[in-house]
């Protein structure tokens, strides 16, 4: 992800403002210097899985590709669909390249999620910017293989919020999204080093339910999941202002038993995060 720069000037932007009553501007014989151009390089983010930290890596160079350092950063992120950005003051390692790190909480009821990436600073007096788009997708456990009766079997949950970006609401339920998965192959068959190789079918007519658990201790309630076609399981739940308070953090698990081979889920298997917030 390589451009070359086109910036706003400071002095250009100055040139298009209006005077205020009263003041003069000085003229100067003297040339304006142009601006240095500025190259600005994103490493690709790769596969990256919300819930999960991401160092997020810029680099700068100046037009004959030499590094430039000591620059002071911001990084802004944003969730498709929510109004919340996040700045982040980006680190100078010291040799042009300047990291982040970032944990995208907002997860969408739908395989991916968009999300903006934008870099920007301030050099020799003059502002610059870039940004990109980058994909999060749907988190979830792929290496669930139990052995039941002596065969081994595979199973993988994904999980999704809608709205992705919860905030505490007394009266607008968020959807609480899974979709889990039985491979195809068992036994020797199943490929245990990269489970998300193995083939999967939806697994429908399940009775499952979901627990929803705050960290603090003080929420824990089970709901019933309802399955709603195309693989997936639904369960509702308001996050009340009362409970959510400024912002608390949650584990959400999503339980049931196949009556195809009688596999029972733990817990441990199948709980993800959910963070909801005070509203804005």
């Amino acid at each position: 992800m390589k451009r070359k720069i086109i910036l706003i000037s400071i002095l250009s932007i100055m040139a298009v403002v209006p005077l205020l009553a009263g003041c003069t501007q000085a003229s100067s014989s003297e040339p304006t210097p142009e601006p240095a151009v500025l190259n600005i390089e994103m490493t690709p983010t790769g596969h990256w899985h919300a819930t999960r930290a991401k160092t997020l890596t810029f680099a700068v160079t100046d037009e004959s590709g030499n590094p430039v350092t000591g620059l002071s950063p911001t990084v802004a992120i944003k969730s498709h669909g929510s109004d919340d950005v996040r700045n982040i003051a980006a680190a100078d390692n010291g040799d042009g390249s300047y990291s982040a790190d970032y944990t995208a909480n907002d997860v969408g009821s739908g395989y991916s999620l968009a999300y903006s990436v934008s870099f920007s600073f301030e050099y020799e007096h003059n502002k610059y910017f870039d940004a990109w788009p980058v994909e999060v997708v749907r988190d979830g456990n792929e290496g669930i293989m139990p052995t039941i009766g002596g065969t081994r079997y595979a199973y993988q949950v994904r999980y999704g919020w809608d709205p992705g970006h919860i905030d505490a609401n007394d009266e607008e339920k968020v959807n609480l999204i899974f979709e889990p998965r039985r491979a195809t192959q068992t036994g020797d068959q199943i490929n245990i080093e990269q489970p998300w190789q193995n083939t999967f079918n939806h697994i429908p007519g399940l009775e499952a339910t979901v627990l929803v658990e705050s960290t603090d201790g003080s929420v824990s309630e089970t709901l019933t999941a309802t399955y709603i076609g195309l693989g997936i399981y639904r369960a509702q739940r308001i996050f009340s202002e009362a409970e959510v308070g400024a912002r608390k953090e949650y584990k959400v698990s999503f339980l049931f038993t196949d009556t195809f081979n009688n596999f029972t889920i733990d817990k441990e298997e199948t709980s993800y995060p959910l963070v909801a917030v005070e509203e804005h």
